[in-house]
């Protein structure tokens, strides 16, 4: 158990190298580049990108990654992983309630509605019950650091680790880490080359559905 942040872990050795995440301690370097990394683990993954080995290959593109994990990442691009595709901008989606909140940003269908002053739809409901504690002021959900209080136990759980420190997403190529899972699945595409949001009308492609959306207003 790590004794700043109370994190569990099976082996004492995965919280040694836990605990430099705190203390910012890097003591293995790269003996080709000089660069450091907090466990052995992710200075041998490093090593590859200078050997220039890509031991896993994707079968069905062909594209070889230095890890299993980054190929299990690539494969999810493929469509038999994504069958349900948007019929208006080609972005697919793994399961069908994914694609239907989706198309709600192309249909304008948004069947809930704020009742207060702003009038502003959502297609969940979950969404707007979040919107509406703008209206009433309500931030349930307390830092007990600092006592910083936001509307949502996600913004709350990203916000602690401005405390602790803590950057669990750590990037299996390069060994950078986020405090967000989803600042590490888009930073991961840079070392893929995956850029699986593409332009229906010039077929310009994005690594994130957001510089997409952003592209197509230029249209």
């Amino acid at each position: 158990k790590c004794g700043i942040c109370g994190k569990m872990f099976k082996k004492k050795s995965h919280v040694r190298n836990h605990l430099r995440t705190h203390t910012g301690e890097r003591p293995f370097p790269c003996p080709d580049c000089s660069k450091p990394f907090n466990s052995p683990a992710n200075l041998a993954r490093h090593r590859l990108t200078h050997t220039g080995e890509r031991p896993y290959r994707c079968g069905d593109c062909g594209k070889a990654f230095t890890q299993s994990s980054t190929l299990r990442q690539h494969r999810l691009v493929h469509a038999q992983h994504f069958p349900y595709r948007c019929q208006e901008c080609g972005v697919r989606f793994h399961r069908p309630y994914r694609l239907l909140m989706h198309r709600y940003h192309h249909t304008g269908e948004y069947p809930y509605k704020c009742r207060d002053e702003c009038k502003k739809l959502f297609s969940t409901e979950t969404s707007l019950q979040v919107h509406r504690r703008i209206h009433t002021g309500e931030r349930p959900y307390p830092c007990p650091d600092c006592g910083k209080a936001f509307r949502q136990s996600t913004h709350l759980k990203d916000h602690r680790r401005l405390h602790t420190g803590e950057r669990p997403f750590a990037c299996e190529v390069c060994g950078k880490a986020f405090a967000i899972s989803m600042r590490l699945a888009e930073h991961r595409r840079i070392h893929t080359g995956e850029r699986p949001y593409s332009c229906p009308d010039c077929g310009k492609s994005y690594r994130s559905f957001s510089n997409l959306w952003k592209h197509r207003k230029t249209h």
